[in-house]
């Protein structure tokens, strides 16, 4: 059964890869430089850099606290990259991203249902977005050039099932070239985890 849904009306320690890695398309592989906590906790920032340069950040977005451990909550993934991810100079474009989601990470039971709100913005290719190994959540597009010029955004609503939503684990592959003769191809990739704000804790 597909426990995953879509939802076609507007309705986390970090591991790091080795930046400047060059991965066997061409692109170089860059890890979390930093992780930044926000808003008391309700966002996380993944910066990813090459050398000084800022190529792209990944937004763990929590839009209001849960009222207990098990009371859904709504989330966002945003992707900046190039001039608005705040520091490189040159413009890029997202080629293609995936993101794996889970919670609670470490159970065995079945985890919280996700929900993808239909995203705007654009001509979108068609998602994959389905259940994978050990209950995590994909949500992947191929051929996002058209929509990827500038900051991307992904609203989703996560609801527990009987156990609680303590810990959300994100597991993102975002693949990005640079517009230009001599512009870099790059993949960021991040493996990390986002603990929800509840409500008086």
């Amino acid at each position: 059964m597909n426990r995953r849904r879509f939802l076609a009306a507007s309705a986390l320690g970090v591991a790091t890869t080795t930046a400047g890695c060059s991965t066997a398309g061409g692109r170089t592989e860059l890890g979390v430089d930093e992780a930044v906590l926000d808003d008391d906790g309700m966002e996380k920032h993944l910066y990813f850099r090459d050398g000084d340069e800022r190529i792209g950040v990944v937004s763990l977005d929590q839009l209001y606290e849960q009222s207990s451990p098990t009371a859904p909550f709504r989330f966002r993934l945003h992707l900046q990259h190039g001039s608005g991810a705040g520091g490189a100079e040159d413009e890029s474009v997202i080629e293609r991203f995936r993101f794996d989601l889970r919670t609670p990470v470490t159970s065995v039971d079945p985890p919280a249902e996700v929900y993808l709100q239909a995203p705007s913005g654009g001509r979108w290719p068609d998602f994959t977005f389905e259940e994978v190994e050990n209950f995590w959540t994909r949500i992947e597009a191929d051929g996002t050039d058209e929509v990827g010029v500038g900051t991307m955004t992904l609203s989703l609503f996560v609801d527990p099932l009987s156990l609680p939503a303590d810990e959300l684990g994100v597991r993102a592959t975002v693949d990005l070239a640079e517009h230009g003769f001599g512009g870099t191809n790059y993949r960021l990739e991040a493996n990390a985890r986002f603990e929800p704000v509840v409500e008086g804790e």
